[in-house]
């Protein structure tokens, strides 16, 4: 199983730090474009930052999984 260690996931969203939005979207080659959106909140209020995953169609779920892990 993939896991993020680091990350403690909370009930409320008022106590979290950090919102995470994921987004996903077709591309003309038949991929999929991910895009993590991080807004931070708090003591991390400064911090905010998008990032991409760029899967293929012949793509497993598992790569996907393990390339969005990654970024």
């Amino acid at each position: 199983m993939l896991e993020i260690p680091y990350v403690d996931f909370v009930r409320d969203r008022k106590l979290a730090q950090v919102h995470v939005m994921m987004t996903s979207q077709q591309t003309g080659s038949d991929g999929t474009e991910h895009t993590l959106t991080f807004t931070g909140l708090e003591d991390y209020s400064a911090m905010n930052d998008t990032l991409l995953f760029s899967s293929q169609q012949m793509d497993s779920e598992d790569m996907v999984r393990r390339g969005i892990l990654n970024i």
